[in-house]
C-alpha cells in the first residue's frame, strides 16, 4: 500500500552549532510517523498520488530563540515536500539531554506542519515521548549509527 512517508535531514550552517541525532534515532520517528497513516490531502493533489515524502529538515541556531519552521520546498519531479525546522541550539550534558531538548522542538515544528496541511497530529506528541523515553533508556543505542 503507497502512502506518504516521513523522512528526515539534517542541515548546520552556523559552525560548532549542531544536534547529535544519528540514524537510529531519526529511523525511529520515521517508522512510528509513517506507522499513523496519515497524508497530507493537498499535496495528493498536487502529486496525484499519495506515495510522497515529507522532509524534515533539522538544523540548529543561535540566530533565534525559538523554534522556525521554514517551506515548503516542493520538489514535484521527486514527489517530495521540504521543510526546515531550526531549532534554537543549547549546549546539553549528554546525548539524551540533548535529543530531549530537540526533539520537543522537532515534535513542535511537525505538529505545526501536520495542522498547516490540515492532517490530524494526533499521536506525533505521544511517539516525541514515547522515542525520548527509548533514548533514556538506552542511550548507548541510540548514540551510535545503524549499519544499512
Amino acid at each position: 500500500m503507497l502512502s506518504m512517508k516521513v523522512d528526515f535531514g539534517q542541515i548546520y550552517a552556523e559552525v560548532g552549532v549542531s544536534f547529535g541525532f544519528t540514524n537510529t534515532v531519526l529511523i525511529e520517528l520515521c517508522e512510528r510517523i509513517d506507522g499513523l497513516g496519515r497524508v497530507f490531502e493537498h499535496y495528493k493533489k498536487l502529486f496525484k498520488t499519495d506515495d510522497f515524502f515529507v522532509v524534515f529538515i533539522i538544523s540548529a541556531t543561535m540566530k533565534h530563540d525559538t523554534l522556525s519552521v521554514k517551506g515548503p520546498t516542493t520538489l514535484s519531479k521527486h514527489k517530495t515536500v521540504e521543510f526546515a525546522l531550526h531549532i534554537p541550539y543549547k549546549k546539553t550534558d549528554s546525548f539524551s539531554e540533548q535529543m530531549s531538548y530537540a526533539l520537543n522542538f522537532v515534535g513542535e515544528g511537525i505538529d505545526f506542519v501536520f495542522r498547516k496541511y490540515k492532517t490530524d497530529p494526533t499521536g506525533i506528541c505521544e511517539i516525541i515521548n514515547e522515542v525520548k523515553e527509548l533514548i533514556c533508556a538506552n542511550p548507548e543505542k541510540y548514540e551510535k549509527w545503524t549499519k544499512s
